[in-house]
């Protein structure tokens, strides 16, 4: 919509999540940065809470707060070759398609 509009490059674009189609547009600076919510981590903690409760009887504080990661195109690589969120995406991130998929 920027570059229809012929505002890229003059508005800072920062979104949440990470996946894999953002990736090229991360590098390509059109993305400044994105605030990455660690949806694998939330779901762990929120699994181990649970068993916690159920096996031991520890009920889990009301609040959990998980701060983001703060990715930008200079910290990409090094949270997609270091995080287990990404762990068998590395292809798609490197915009490659994953094995048994077609790239558009």
């Amino acid at each position: 919509a920027l570059e229809e509009r012929g505002r890229a490059g003059k508005v800072v674009v920062i979104v949440t999540d990470l996946f894999p189609e953002l990736v090229p547009l991360m590098r390509a600076g059109k993305v400044f940065a994105t605030l990455h919510q660690r949806p694998l981590t939330q779901g762990r903690l929120a699994f181990e809470a649970m068993h916690r409760f159920i096996v031991e009887g520890t009920r889990p504080k009301p609040v959990r707060k998980l701060p983001p990661y703060i990715v930008l195109r200079s910290n990409l690589d090094v949270l997609i070759e270091n995080s287990p969120e990404f762990d068998g995406l590395g292809p798609a991130l490197a915009g490659e398609p994953l094995p048994g998929t077609k790239k558009d």
